[in-house]
């Protein structure tokens, strides 16, 4: 066996190569990748193996536990004598409840334990949002988390809420969501017209269709914590002496209350209500059963805007699907389907109701207000300057004076889009809020334009600035040549609002090009990157452009525009020999190895056909200790699929390597290269793990 040299070489001699450390494969590593493993301990025994695992004569307990454990621990025990018990909220906090549906868990009784808000929510990472709840439920592999529990314990505020006010009012409950839960503007002002307008279901009918064969308890309104709690839980669990028997004794649709839980918890706001049944219709289940044909599931929608007591409720669940169609099938359905959903345009009775939700602005509800202005404009009920002049009314307020950044979210959540004169913005100076509702609404009056680019001299506001004007339509050398003009700011982030700018309008001006060039060099690292991009973005690929990026590559750029030129190069598609020997002579003498690991990524591309190159690359990957390392190297030579016979020699030196996994990578490179020396072939047949 060849011994080792250095860290990751395995070579008898020092390699052209030993300045590669473990850094280049980490520089190339996607961050998702860590997190999830560092959100999957290999301490967790998986949910699969747990219920494989499991006492099947036993009923099964599952938690949910998103905030307080407080309450998942009472039962947990008072019940582990009797009960498989399952923690859900495990793992990585994302697909939780899709893993568990796979694993086919079965619960018998489920407890959910958290803050609740239209989700559950908490100080761990994971979370539970009720309309994640309504899709699942919808799921056949699913029916063991949703039709199979007996009891289902929410333990949330508002869980189990109806409409029914209580002592806040919309635009107080979003105004909490907002300062203590760091809810965006827009998702707390959804929430609270879940809560307190007619628009939306209530949380309470919501939950008995998603657990239509449960016994439900919760809180209709500001429930105690779980340390609050804590205590007469644990009386009201001790008080069941055998659980066992009272579970399989228990009838959650017809049997009588829990007046034992209802007492312990005098004093709160506790609420207990069965499950809808089976029959019960979920509005995201029906417009979600691909069994029922597209047209099927519009007339469904007709139905439902001609029933009055239906069609406020179920209006979110059906603009948001109807959202979706519009992404799939463009503005063009189907002659069939469009001719069903015309039929709702012309509904003066459901057009009537909708838009009286709109008459005038509801503080703690203008988001939702301006969802179903964008619905009413989807079915056809406004359109045009009625659109606007709807739009305008509910936002009237807000616009006369500088905005907040609650206000400017409610904007920004808002697909709107119309024009504004000065006379209709606040005084100057501006915000950052009012700049960035300005953004949002795509401002194009050249008045308003001149001011926004009077913001480009002020550091905190010149991005927002440059983007407004990017975004616009504009030619005018008043609004334009300030924004340009940020290109020989001695600013760090200044350049780069420029650049922006110039990636979406285009540029043939030779002068500016070159300009652009000289940047990359002269600025530093992100900035320098960026004029690299806004490069590759014009397109300017001609041997003058090149040679800068080049020799830039040999100065020592930072990473961050080394990178950048890799993209440009591969963008080039260039075939210039010396190109190539430039990036070949930077993968032996990079000081950086993520600038060489760039370059070796940039020449699989580029599929160099000079030997020498391919050697270097051979070398690498039949050498290189490193796993992910010498994958760049295996991915470059699978691209460039040379068939030189000394190649393919070097290639098979590899066939040597001390790992396993390299042997056989470097086995499996070979076979798709499929070498016509016979020397190499028969190699090849003597190593074959299939071969006698």
């Amino acid at each position: 066996m060849i011994a080792g040299i250095g860290w990751w070489v395995v070579t008898p001699a020092p390699s052209r190569l030993a300045h590669f450390e473990d850094r280049v494969a980490a520089s190339l590593r996607h961050p998702a990748f860590d997190r999830e493993r560092e959100a999957s301990p290999d301490t967790l025994v998986p949910l699969p193996e747990q219920w494989r695992a499991r006492d099947p004569m036993r009923p099964n307990l599952c938690l949910i536990t998103i905030n307080s454990a407080d309450e998942g621990e009472i039962f947990r025990e008072k019940l582990k004598s009797q009960f498989n018990i399952f923690e859900l909220a495990a793992g990585a906090p994302t697909g939780f409840l899709r893993r568990a549906c796979q694993a086919g868990i079965e619960c018998d009784i489920l407890l959910v334990s958290g803050h609740f808000a239209g989700s559950f929510f908490g100080t761990s990472a994971f979370r539970l949002g009720t309309n994640e709840l309504e899709l699942a439920s919808c799921d056949a592999g699913c029916r063991g988390l949703f039709q199979k529990p007996k009891e289902v314990f929410l333990f949330g505020c508002n869980t189990l809420a109806t409409k029914r006010p209580d002592h806040r009012t919309a635009g107080e409950y979003a105004d909490l969501l907002v300062s203590h839960y760091q809810f965006s503007r827009a998702q707390a002002e959804e929430v609270a017209a879940f809560r307190y307008s007619p628009i939306g279901g209530e949380f309470a009918g919501r939950m008995r269709t998603i657990f239509p064969r449960s016994r439900l308890y919760g809180y209709s309104g500001v429930g105690p914590t779980g340390p609050q709690v804590r205590t007469r839980l644990q009386k009201y669990v001790d008080g069941l002496e055998d659980y066992g028997a009272y579970f399989h004794a228990f009838d959650p649709l017809n049997g009588e209350p829990n007046k034992a839980l209802r007492k312990l918890l005098k004093g709160t706001v506790f609420t207990e209500t069965r499950g809808a049944g089976e029959k019960a219709e979920s509005p995201v289940c029906v417009l979600n059963d691909k069994r029922r044909t597209l047209s099927d599931r519009l007339a469904w929608i007709n139905a439902v805007f001609r029933d009055e007591n239906s069609r406020l409720q179920y209006l979110p669940v059906i603009d948001s699907w109807l959202e979706k169609l519009e992404e799939n099938f463009g503005r063009g359905l189907p002659d069939a389907e469009q001719g069903v959903l015309d039929r709702l345009q012309h509904d003066a009775n459901a057009k009537k109701s909708v838009l009286s939700q709109i008459a005038r602005p509801v503080p703690g509800l203008i988001s939702t207000q301006l969802d179903i202005l964008n619905f009413a404009r989807r079915v056809g009920w406004v359109g045009g300057d009625d659109y606007h002049v709807h739009g305008r009314r509910l936002l009237g307020k807000s616009l006369k004076y500088n905005l907040d950044r609650a206000e400017a979210d409610i904007i920004c959540a808002w697909d709107g889009r119309f024009d504004l004169a000065p006379d209709q913005l606040p005084p100057r100076p501006w915000t950052e809020p009012t700049l960035k509702a300005l953004r949002c609404l795509g401002v194009q009056n050249a008045e308003t334009l001149k001011l926004v680019a009077q913001d480009l001299a002020r550091p905190e506001l010149a991005g927002l600035a440059a983007e407004i004007i990017g975004r616009s339509r504009s030619e005018d050398p008043a609004v334009v040549g300030p924004l340009l003009a940020l290109l020989d700011s001695s600013d760090t982030v200044a350049p780069i609002h420029a650049l922006h700018f110039i990636q979406r309008r285009g540029t043939t001006d030779r002068a500016l090009i070159l300009k652009i060039a000289e940047m990359a060099g002269r600025l530093r690292s992100i900035a320098g990157a960026k004029a690299v991009e806004t490069l590759t973005t014009l397109q300017a690929f001609d041997s003058e452009i090149q040679n800068r990026l080049l020799k830039l590559l040999e100065e020592r750029p930072f990473p961050a525009v080394a990178s950048a030129i890799r993209d440009y190069l591969i963008a080039t598609r260039t075939p210039n020999p010396e190109v190539h020997r430039t990036l070949a002579a930077l993968i032996e003498r990079s000081a950086d190895p993520r600038v060489a690991g760039y370059m070796v990524q940039a020449l699989g591309e580029l599929k160099p056909q000079d030997v020498s190159i391919q050697l270097l690359l051979a070398e690498g990957a039949s050498e290189i200790a490193n796993d992910e390392t010498r994958a760049l190297f295996i991915v470059a030579l699978r691209k460039i699929r040379p068939q030189n016979a000394e190649v393919q020699r070097r290639i098979a030196n590899g066939l040597d390597h001390e790992s396993a996994r390299a042997r056989r990578e470097i086995y499996q490179l070979l076979q798709e290269l499929a070498p016509t020396d016979p020397r190499l072939r028969f190699r090849l047949w003597r190593v074959n793990p299939e071969s006698p």
